[in-house]
Formats: C-alpha cells, sequence, structure tokens
C-alpha cells in the first residue's frame, strides 16, 4: 500500500518495527520534506525508517482510508470560551459519507469520552465536526472542535421496551407428532409448516423476541450539521458491526433519529439560546442457529433466512413429498461502527 505523504514531528528518534510496511513518496517532518521512507501500518504508532523525529502526529489506522493529525493541528484558545481546534487529513475514499465515519470513529476511539459518549480533549467536548474536499483524488479536511460544554436542562433519557411481536414463521422448532391416514407413510417436512400445493409453506403467527431502545441526549447547537444529518440518514438501517449496548454484532438495527430544537435562558451569557434534542431509536433481533440436518447454520439476527423447497417421489410409497434442498442465509442491510453517534448506553 503507498501514500502521497505522511507527516511526523518532535525531535526524538523513531525506530522501526517489524510490520506490515506502508510506501511513502514524502515525509514531512518538523515543517522540512524528506525522501521516501516506511511506516508500519496496523499498530497505534509509527514507525519510519532513516528519519530522527518522534511523536509521529499522522497516524494510519486503516488499510483502506487513512486518517492522521496534521502539524497545525492542536490550536487552543482560552479565557471565557475556551476551544481547541483538532485537525486531520483522510486519504483513501471519494465518499462524503465514508470520510465522515471514519473521522468520527477515529474520534470515538481514541479520546476519552465523557458521561454522554463525547469525545474530550484536555477538559473540552467536541461540539462541532466538519469535513471538506482538498485538491486531488480521494482527500478530506476533518476539523473538530472541542470547547466547554453548552449548558443544558435536560439530562439523557434511556428507554427500551421488551414486549415481543408478532411474526410469519415457516418452520417450527420441532415436530413433535405426525399422524397420517390409515393406510398412508409419514411424510417428513423437516419441521415446515402448513404445506401447500406449490411446494412451499404457508407457515404460521407465532410471537417471538422484540426489544426497542430510544436514546434521548441533549446536543450542542453546532453539532448536527451538514455532514452529520448525512452520516444519521445514511447510518439509518443499518445494523451494529461491534459490540453495541450489550447487544452483539449484527443484532442492532438502528431505525434513526429525530431532533428538534429547544431554546433556553443560558447563564452563561444571560440570553436566550437554544440546543437540540435528538432521540436515537434501535430495535434488536437476536442471532440465532438453524439447524439443518447435521448442520447448524448461524444467522445474524438482521439477516435473511430463505429455505429452497422441492418435490421429490418417495420411493417406498410412489407419493410426492417436499423436502428442503438448502438454506440461503442473506445479508440485507449493511454493517456499520455505530460507536460514531457518539451516543451514551448505561452499563
Amino acid at each position: 500500500m503507498s501514500a502521497s505523504y505522511l507527516t511526523v514531528g518532535g525531535s526524538d528518534a523513531l525506530t522501526v518495527e517489524k510490520n506490515d510496511a506502508l510506501s511513502v513518496d514524502s515525509l514531512a517532518v518538523d515543517g522540512r520534506l524528506y525522501g521516501s521512507g516506511t511506516v508500519a501500518t496496523k499498530s497505534r504508532a509509527l514507525s519510519v525508517s532513516g528519519v530522527a523525529a518522534a511523536s509521529v502526529e499522522y497516524v494510519f489506522e486503516d488499510d483502506l482510508i487513512e486518517i492522521g493529525e496534521t502539524f497545525d493541528s492542536g490550536e487552543r484558545s482560552y479565557g471565557a470560551s475556551p476551544q481547541s481546534v483538532r485537525k486531520y487529513r483522510i486519504r483513501g475514499t471519494d465518499d462524503r459519507f465514508v470520510a465522515y465515519m471514519r473521522a468520527m470513529n477515529y474520534l470515538a476511539k481514541n479520546f476519552q469520552l465523557d458521561a454522554n459518549a463525547f469525545p474530550t480533549d484536555d477538559g473540552l467536548t467536541l461540539s462541532s465536526a466538519t469535513l471538506k474536499p482538498l485538491p486531488g483524488v480521494k482527500a478530506w479536511e476533518f476539523e473538530a472542535t472541542f470547547a466547554k460544554p453548552q449548558t443544558v436542562v435536560e439530562e439523557c433519557d434511556y428507554e427500551f421496551s421488551t414486549t415481543g411481536k408478532t411474526a410469519r414463521l415457516t418452520h417450527s422448532l420441532e415436530t413433535v407428532s405426525a399422524t397420517p391416514r390409515e393406510g398412508f407413510e409419514v411424510i417428513d417436512f423437516e419441521c415446515g409448516v402448513n404445506a401447500n400445493r406449490n411446494g412451499g409453506f404457508d407457515g404460521y403467527d407465532v410471537f417471538v423476541p422484540h426489544a426497542q431502545t430510544t436514546i434521548t441526549q441533549s446536543l450542542p447547537k453546532e453539532w448536527l450539521n451538514r455532514d452529520m444529518r448525512i452520516m444519521l440518514a445514511r447510518l439509518t438501517g443499518s445494523i451494529n458491526a461491534d459490540w453495541f449496548d450489550g447487544y452483539a454484532p449484527g443484532e442492532l438495527l438502528f431505525l434513526g433519529v429525530k431532533a428538534k430544537s429547544t431554546r433556553f435562558e443560558n447563564p452563561l451569557t444571560g440570553r436566550r439560546d437554544w440546543y437540540w434534542r435528538a432521540t436515537y431509536s434501535f430495535e434488536a433481533s437476536p442471532n440465532t442457529t438453524i439447524p439443518f440436518g447435521e448442520n447448524f447454520i448461524e444467522k445474524r439476527g438482521w439477516d435473511y433466512a430463505w429455505r429452497a423447497t422441492l418435490e421429490r417421489e418417495n420411493d417406498e410409497t410412489g407419493e410426492k413429498e417436499t423436502f428442503v434442498r438448502q438454506i440461503n442465509v442473506e445479508r440485507v442491510y449493511p454493517l456499520l461502527d455505530f460507536a460514531a453517534l457518539c451516543i451514551p448506553v448505561p452499563n
């Protein structure tokens, strides 16, 4: 894999570690350009051969999409309204949503989170995150602004329901008994229920596990900018790629977010101000295993399983009977990392 640039800073010597290597066309160390070098990937700290510098500021964490902090990052202002601005460059995708997701996941996993799951920087809380394209192919500049937390009236609310729901299933867990008419042999439908003339099964309605969760939190007014709104819209209808709120990968479906502005009297300024009150909704479906002959098929909660059935003639009775030839499990929702949502979940 190759990249066109790398930025490092500091004064101590960097050491070379044995790892997958990334070829770099040019290195920028303390503002000076160097020739090509090699850095290690798949590690938090990079190693650069032949360069005397430390404190790598450009960090590669993904083999496909590169993200790293730029040399002018970390500007900080003080006073009544302190701020810290972190700047990053992203390379490896021309999709604005993918770039923004990559950056938000980076912040969520590399900065300490506050009680509301927001990344923090030395006592300041992430208040806005913006993205803009850079000249060239598949390049973006990401800017994260950390500020003093905005005073709000309402805290985070967490609600959940496990009331279950009705679903139509075509196969049972087990056939308890099968009693044929006199003179007929038992047909093995392999747990299929209500066989029809088309070789399939009409199934039956059953009460199944079903859990819904809503998380409502207050957000700074700068938070739901265009990129964040696009990210939330694209995340809607996706399932968790990693553990989230106690649910294993594939079990939780993001149903979307509903937000409205809420006005209040800001005690810091003495003026009327506003913030976002946003509700995130999720629905859970447990991961399961499907018995099939001597095998057990793994199915993630929101994957779709279907059976291909065929008719065959019974060698002994000459009657036609339906059997399941194979079971397919289809992924119908994209897998995405929900860490980018920056929302708190209880222990």
